[in-house]
């Protein structure tokens, strides 16, 4: 059962297209004595029973593995254990949504003018990030930040009702080839051989 000293109230989430500053923001709102963003360890292992810094240890030795196997990773996105991050790791738990798949997803929705349904994945959200609030005994005002919460607002809302949602733009003529760069990294972490150039721009 929820403790309600800890359920998330009135957070801030920040969305919009990728590659419109959603990152930049989000970190410049982490820099809020008020706010408590979720550091990447934190999403990919919130309920660790290790100490903290074995915990960042073991998480950047995984992502300094990324930053080797695709030195210009980091040109698009800065990658640390203990770096404000993006819902996208939580959420992807039931959603395929992680940057080597996350295309794909949107090429198969954008096709079938259907997106699936992530109500459970933000109520497991929810859930998440109570636990992380209950390990450290404070319940800050919660930053939020991921692109793909965009055709998702009504699933959002349903979980966290009274959000504060923050909607970067940037113009497409610019943010859509700066998008379609991320894709181009993004095969080069899970694809082999000659990447289509074309499928990504289309």
């Amino acid at each position: 059962k929820p403790d309600p000293r800890f359920v998330p109230r009135a957070p801030i989430v920040v969305m919009g297209l990728p590659r419109t500053g959603t990152t930049f923001l989000h970190r410049l709102l982490a820099l809020d004595p008020a706010n408590r963003c979720p550091e990447t360890h934190e999403l990919l292992d919130p309920l660790s029973q290790r100490p903290l810094h074995k915990r960042v240890k073991y998480w950047d030795s995984k992502l300094n593995l990324m930053k080797r196997l695709v030195p210009h990773l980091e040109q698009i996105h800065d990658l640390g254990a203990r770096e404000a991050e993006e819902c996208l790791l939580a959420l992807s738990v039931d959603v395929p949504l992680l940057p080597p798949t996350f295309r794909h997803l949107v090429r198969h929705c954008v096709a079938n003018g259907t997106f699936p349904s992530l109500q459970r994945a933000y109520a497991l959200y929810k859930r998440q990030l109570e636990f992380l609030a209950a390990e450290k005994g404070e319940n800050k005002r919660w930053a939020l930040k991921c692109p793909a919460h965009l055709p998702y607002v009504s699933d959002l809302l349903k979980e966290f009702p009274d959000a504060r949602i923050v909607w970067t733009h940037r113009d497409p003529r610019e943010s859509i080839p700066s998008l379609c760069s991320m894709f181009r990294t993004f095969a080069d972490m899970g694809e082999t051989g000659p990447i289509d150039l074309e499928a990504i721009g289309r």
